[in-house]
C-alpha cells in the first residue's frame, strides 16, 4: 500500500514540476548572443543595424545579451561607453569586445570617452 502511495505522490509531484516550468515566460532564446558591430570615428558612433533596429536607434528585447565588437576608426584613442559598461581604451586603428545583457526595458545612453570625458556623438539603446 505504501508503495503506490509513494507511486502516485511521485506522479503528482512530477505533473505539478512540469505544469510549472512550461508555464515559464520566455522573451528571447537562452544563450542567443546577438553579435553588433560598432564604428567609432572622431565624428560618429555607427552602430550597426540589425532585426530589432527601428530608424537610426538599435533597439534588443529584453533579457537578450549583445556582444559589441568595437572598432576604432578615429584618429585618437576613444572608450566606448553604453549603459555604464565601458571598453578598455581603444587605440586608432584597434578593436575590442564588451559584452551586455540586457535585463530591464528602458533607454540607456551611449556615448564616446575621450581621456575620461564625454566627446561628440552619443545616442540611446531601447531596450523593449
Amino acid at each position: 500500500m505504501s508503495r503506490s502511495l509513494a507511486a502516485v505522490a511521485a506522479l503528482l509531484l512530477a505533473a505539478a514540476l512540469a505544469a510549472h516550468a512550461s508555464a515559464a515566460p520566455q522573451t528571447t532564446a537562452p544563450g542567443q548572443i546577438y553579435i553588433i558591430k560598432v564604428t567609432l570615428s572622431n565624428s560618429a558612433i555607427v552602430i550597426a543595424r540589425d532585426r530589432y533596429s527601428v530608424g537610426k536607434n538599435p533597439q534588443y528585447p529584453r533579457g537578450g545579451t549583445v556582444q559589441y565588437a568595437v572598432r576604432n576608426k578615429g584618429t585618437r584613442t576613444y572608450v566606448f561607453k553604453v549603459a555604464g559598461h565601458m571598453t578598455q581604451p581603444i587605440p586608432a586603428g584597434h578593436s575590442t569586445f564588451i559584452q551586455i545583457h540586457w535585463n530591464y526595458r528602458g533607454q540607456y545612453l551611449y556615448e564616446l570617452l575621450y581621456k575620461g570625458k564625454p566627446v561628440g556623438p552619443k545616442g540611446y539603446v531601447t531596450v523593449f
